[in-house]
């Protein structure tokens, strides 16, 4: 059987996760992470009705999903007591697990629509003022790209995306992209690194995977403030637009 012709970046289709592809979705993550995630994390991301946001690309050969991420924005709320929060709805979670999974279930259950529930371990990553200017942030919750789509580039396309989309946000208030990683996923770490993410944290027994607690990094990606617009050109650039509208429609 002949081997179909290597796609390029830019063939796949962008769109997002829609209800249909909430099965495919699980099994891509069954497949791709040690970590469970929580079943309603699956079905917020595939609604569309959801306060998560995200992005695919689609092999348009076949239909099928090649890669995508999910993420969550908004302002920053500190929740100090999340893993007693958590503890009396789902004893089957151990403590050192609770990060991960509890500030999933805060973001899905708990969050109002514009806020981002964080760990109190990650209550620092926007700069000493920032977090008193209204200022949002984006929780990446996930990202990956399918084995026999890996090293195409596409996870450099969807991180790039979400990265303008932080830096061109019509609010001009997102100031942070952060997420969590493995400290021994070397290959994740090169890969943030090489889109701008610094190494904001360690945190110790941050996941409990196969009974054994592991550690893990916070990243951030720091947003720079758009720049007001200056007065005077406006006015200028105003006017000119003005005269010729006007001379146009005389003419």
């Amino acid at each position: 059987m002949a081997r179909r012709p290597r796609l390029k970046v830019t063939d796949f289709i962008s769109r997002r996760l829609l209800p249909k592809d909430l099965e495919e979705m699980k099994l891509m993550h069954d497949q791709w992470f040690p970590i469970r995630y929580p079943e309603q994390f699956f079905i917020l991301a595939t609604s569309l009705h959801s306060r998560l946001q995200s992005e695919v690309l689609i092999d348009p050969r076949t239909d099928t999903i090649a890669a995508l991420v999910v993420w969550r924005q908004g302002s920053v709320v500190r929740y100090p007591s999340l893993r007693s929060r958590f503890a009396h709805t789902n004893t089957n979670i151990r403590t050192p697990f609770y990060n991960r999974a509890v500030c999933l279930r805060a973001i899905f259950t708990w969050s109002s629509p514009l806020k981002v529930q964080c760990d109190p371990e990650d209550s620092d990553i926007l700069p000493p003022g920032e977090e008193r200017t209204n200022a949002d942030v984006i929780y990446v919750l996930t990202i990956g790209v399918s084995v026999e789509y890996r090293r195409c580039g596409l996870a450099s396309r969807l991180i790039r995306h979400l990265l303008s989309h932080a830096a061109t946000d019509p609010s001009g208030r997102c100031r942070c992209v952060y997420l969590h990683v493995l400290t021994s996923n070397d290959s994740a770490i090169r890969f943030y690194e090489s889109h701008g993410f610094n190494q904001h944290k360690l945190l110790k027994d941050y996941y409990e995977i196969a009974d054994a607690k592991r550690d893990a990094f916070t990243y951030t990606f720091l947003v720079m403030p758009r720049p007001a617009p200056d007065m005077k050109d406006f006015c200028i650039r105003s006017y000119r637009d003005v005269c010729w509208n006007t001379s146009c429609s005389v003419m």
